[in-house]
């Protein structure tokens, strides 16, 4: 027997229709009872799918563009793989005839149009569990008489109403399951035209005339109709009516039967499946899928009416990740759901909200005038974000958005370039501070082509080995010889030429590959301690810089370590500079990381010192040997007498806490006696030297200059 109670292996259900809502329909309530579903909308690609997929369960639609269900169903067949793969024919056609050819060209079953959802799953799995049969149903001889026998039976058990109309005399016979359906005992209906039509419901009944008449006057093979009836208990039902006309030698028809089935539940499951396929299920909004349709429409009217214009607003959350990760998802839900509310009341009723998923909205904008309209809707947008969000248990959360702007334009294709574009917007603000808004400009989209050109070039520079490694000298500002090295990175890009770090780093931080690139720059500086030692150059200090990222990576100790055992190079001439705001970033797991660096026996320097906390607590706590005055502090006119004070203090702490002191930024000479004046001990900067290449820097070594001196 075949189980499908595992959702670890879904069974696979290949589904073939041209109609898109019914596959959408089919696909949503098939995924509801445990089913993987693979659609397309015709017989060739089912056939091609199939070859490739080898899926458990095969559903074809009949009437199919090309190819049709008979056919697919035939040529699957041929195919050894799928000699019992169980086949479901869907179809509109319900006479025999159509029945008997789909069993002949080897169908397992058939279920017909309109498709009971609440049935389909049972019927689907029960297509499952027999399998096992297949081989010998498919063998037997009485195949087709058991088919033929399971439809008569169906039939039977289907309880729906059956009606017979005498064209001649006008009466109709209304079985009592017929009578039943809409509430009357049987005998108290009435047997005419009129006694029906009267209950049916007043937005339905011309086109139900209009299908009646046709079918009488040989427009149509049959007759067929979904709609809505009155129930006695003053309640509307949604019915689906078959019938098909019985004709004299003329053509004329003289008499006509069918049934009635009761479909208002497969109607509710219908409609909740369209919504669920539509709308967020957490917040009522549009999702994407309607939000992109509504787009494409408005997209289209512009493109015939360019008076026809509108706007998207592209919201994103500032902050949102933080509330969620610190009072919990359901907390996270709540805001969401009242942001939704809120920016309805935001918008006219003809605007379109919809939320794209996370902490990411959308607004549709029709009907304005120009990009101050769209503005305006904005400011009531972040107005109303202004006001605190009211928790249950009386918990108040502040909350604001980052808005991109986009006017609609002939010139967009397709929806995704348009959202693609407020999107784009959208980060524009949010890298201004948060509870901004920004309108697009298309210099941003070649702005972000120019940074996906640059991360792939940054990917493969590794590969190509176009990194290199500068020195610049830290001074002895009271000898003027060289106390030490810090190691820069430079990129040497084929096309930009050298490049900064600056220019580069932030985005191998945001993409990772800051790991990779500092793991490099420190096996590179390594070897070049262990080349300078090897040809007698005096054993220096090198310091190499450490973003938070890579402090923060779990595996960043255990690799430093390997590198140091893997060049032979003594730790104690290898300095790590860490910046505050990366020990900020993670107190604990900094200060782990910060003491099992120093067990190695590396040397560690706090860099850009007095731009952020300056804590004296986390600086006894921390196992840090030297400070590093941040150059914005150096580098300021010598009137500016807070910012010496501070350099002053800096200087006094330092010596308190016995740590070694280096002044960034070093450019002039007023700038040097004041440090020497100061009882600075460490400089660097420009007034002593640029950052040189590793051969240059042997050579000024080798020079023993006193760097005090140079100019």
């Amino acid at each position: 027997m075949v189980e499908i109670e595992s959702q670890e292996n879904p069974p696979i259900v290949l589904l073939a229709d041209d109609d898109e809502m019914m596959r959408i329909l089919i696909r949503k309530s098939l995924e509801q009872s445990g089913f993987w579903v693979e659609e397309v909308e015709n017989g060739a690609s089912a056939l091609k799918l199939f070859k490739s997929l080898i899926p458990d369960v095969v559903l074809l639609d009949v009437m199919m563009p090309g190819l049709n269900g008979f056919d697919v169903c035939k040529e699957i067949r041929k195919l050894p793989e799928a000699i019992f793969t169980p086949i479901l024919m869907i179809t509109g056609l319900s006479d025999i005839k159509s029945i008997e050819r789909a069993y002949e060209l080897g169908a397992t079953d058939f279920i017909t149009k309109p498709v009971n959802w609440d049935t389909l799953g049972h019927h689907v799995r029960y297509l499952l569990r027999s399998g096992k049969t297949a081989e010998q149903l498919h063998k037997s001889k009485e195949a087709l008489l058991i088919s033929e026998e399971r439809y008569a039976l169906a039939a039977k058990g289907a309880n729906d109403g059956l009606w017979d109309w005498d064209l001649h005399t006008g009466n109709i016979y209304f079985s009592e399951r017929w009578q039943s359906i809409l509430g009357y005992d049987y005998g108290t209906f009435g047997n005419t035209l009129q006694d029906w039509f009267k209950h049916i419901h007043k937005d339905d009944l011309q086109h139900v005339e209009i299908t009646l008449s046709n079918h009488l006057e040989g427009l149509t093979e049959h007759f067929e109709h979904e709609h809505r009836m009155h129930h006695k208990d003053q309640e509307y039902l949604w019915v689906l009516v078959r019938g098909l006309a019985i004709r004299d030698t003329n053509g004329k028809p003289y008499r006509m039967a069918g049934s009635v089935s009761d479909i208002t539940r497969r109607k509710k499951s219908e409609e909740q499946l369209i919504h669920n396929a539509l709308y967020d299920t957490l917040t009522g909004l549009a999702n994407r899928t309607l939000f992109s349709n509504r787009l494409s429409h408005a997209m289209q009217r512009l493109k015939r009416n360019q008076d026809s214009t509108f706007a998207i607003l592209f919201l994103d959350l500032d902050r949102f990740k933080v509330v969620n990760d610190s009072l919990g998802h359901q907390v996270g839900d709540e805001i969401l759901k009242t942001v939704a509310h809120r920016l309805e009341l935001c918008t006219r009723p003809g605007d379109t909200v919809a939320r794209l998923g996370g902490d990411e909205f959308v607004i549709l904008l029709e009907g304005i005038q120009d990009i101050h309209d769209a503005e305006k809707v904005v400011e009531r947008v972040q107005a109303d974000f202004n006001e605190p969000i009211q928790l249950q248990h009386h918990q108040v959360v502040h909350t604001c958005a980052s808005i991109g702007i986009v006017m609609g334009s002939p010139a967009y294709d397709r929806p995704e370039e348009i959202l693609r574009d407020a999107d784009t917007a959208m980060y524009r603000a949010k890298s201004m501070g948060v509870g901004r808004h920004q309108i697009f400009d298309p210099s941003m989209h070649h702005h972000v082509l120019s940074q996906l050109h640059l991360e792939n070039d940054l990917r493969r520079s590794l590969e190509v080995n176009e990194f290199i490694i500068h020195y610049q000298p830290i001074v002895s500002l009271l000898t003027g010889k060289i106390n030490a090295l810090e190691a820069l990175i430079r990129w040497q890009h084929p096309k930009k030429g050298l490049l900064q770090p600056n220019d580069f780093i932030w985005l191998a931080e945001e993409t990772g590959l800051i790991v990779p690139i500092g793991d490099w720059v420190l096996r590179t500086v390594c070897e070049q301690i262990s080349q300078w030692e090897l040809s007698g150059l005096s054993k220096l200090r090198v310091a190499v810089n450490i973003s938070a990222k890579q402090l923060l990576f779990d595996g960043f100790v255990d690799s430093v370590a390997r590198i140091i055992d893997q060049t032979g190079v003594d730790p104690g001439v290898l300095e790590l500079e860490i910046t505050e705001s990366a020990i900020m970033e993670n107190l604990q797991i900094a200060k782990d990381v910060l003491h099992r660096l120093r067990d190695l026996g590396l040397q560690l320097a706090l860099d850009d010192f007095g731009t952020g906390y300056s804590s004296l607590s986390y600086l006894q706590n921390f196992p840090v040997n030297k400070l590093k005055i941040d150059r914005s502090f150096i580098n300021q006119d010598d009137s500016n007498a807070e910012n010496r004070d501070l350099v002053n203090a800096i200087i006094n702490m330092a010596k308190s806490l016995s740590m070694d002191l280096v002044a960034e930024g070093v450019e002039t000479h007023s700038q040097l006696e004041w440090l020497q004046n100061k009882s600075c001990r460490l400089g660097q900067g420009f007034l002593f030297s640029h950052p040189l290449s590793a051969s240059d820097i042997e050579k000024l070594l080798a020079s023993h200059q006193n760097l005090l001196k140079k100019h």
